[in-house]
């Protein structure tokens, strides 16, 4: 046979094999707000996606082998097959973020400034102030204790549960539906635990200025109340600030085991 044609072959397998890694890596990398999302400009993120791409090659490359003998049609779904996994392992990366900016906003809520709205960077979303910061706090504790490296090995553990050319169960994608649905309920808990500190503290705020304007009705505690309530949630907040940088860890630890979990239960 022409070596010619051995290396349009292999030239076009490659290519093909590649197509698919980033199909999963580009989306991935636009959810996760850790690596910036949409804040990070496209040719960035499309260069980092190429860059995962050709370390985890190698690894999957024998299960590509008959990627170019395959019809294109099948090779297109198999192509909008790992778009999706890329948003769905993306969203679950993304969860221990969001309860992050949840704790912020009750936070804020429960110190009446909730009015007082910022923007993600990473997602463009409207949140809190205290939101944001959580969430900026979190991406910092994230790469400082090294939780990119366990991203990218949790990322490329998903390519053997998940391989580029197999596609899904209908059973795989219900455990990975019934997955997404228990983990948006976490957030919400998380969100609560790492918010309780400070939103008991303005409870109980609340109920001395209760007790102030029974027993002393002349006193204006409507006009003190929402300055009041400002430092006192600051005030809380910054003493509880090693309960909250010590339960971030955990959080983010665990976020990078579900993403692998999601991976093999979502495979076929």
């Amino acid at each position: 046979m022409d070596l010619s044609l051995l290396i349009d072959a292999g030239a076009e397998r490659a290519l093909l094999a590649l197509i698919l890694l980033m199909a999963r890596l580009v989306p991935l990398f636009w959810v996760a707000p850790m690596f910036g999302g949409r804040l990070v400009p496209a040719p960035v993120r499309v260069g980092l996606s190429l860059a995962i791409a050709l370390l985890i090659f190698p690894s999957v490359a024998p299960a590509l082998d008959g990627l170019s003998a395959m019809a294109p049609a099948l090779v297109v779904m198999l192509v909008a097959k790992e778009v999706l996994v890329g948003f769905a392992l993306g969203f679950v990366t993304s969860l221990v973020f969001h309860a992050a900016a949840a704790a912020g906003a009750l936070v804020d809520g429960a110190r009446g400034a909730q009015s007082a709205e910022a923007t993600l960077p990473q997602s463009g979303a409207r949140t809190t102030v205290l939101g944001n910061l959580h969430v900026q706090l979190a991406i910092v504790i994230f790469f400082a204790l090294g939780g990119h490296r366990v991203f990218f090995v949790a990322v490329a553990h998903g390519y053997a549960a998940i391989p580029p050319a197999a596609l899904p169960t209908i059973k795989g994608v219900a455990s990975f539906g019934a997955l997404c649905i228990r983990l948006s309920a976490d957030v919400i808990l998380v969100g609560l635990a790492l918010a309780a500190p400070v939103v008991v503290a303005l409870a109980l705020g609340d109920l001395t200025l209760g007790w102030i304007n029974r027993f002393a009705p002349q006193i204006n505690v409507y006009f003190m109340a929402m300055p009041a309530k400002a430092l006192l949630g600051i005030g809380v907040l910054a003493i509880a600030a090693p309960l909250l940088l010590a339960a971030l860890p955990p959080l983010l630890s665990r976020a990078m085991e579900q993403l692998e979990i999601a991976a093999r239960i979502f495979g076929p």
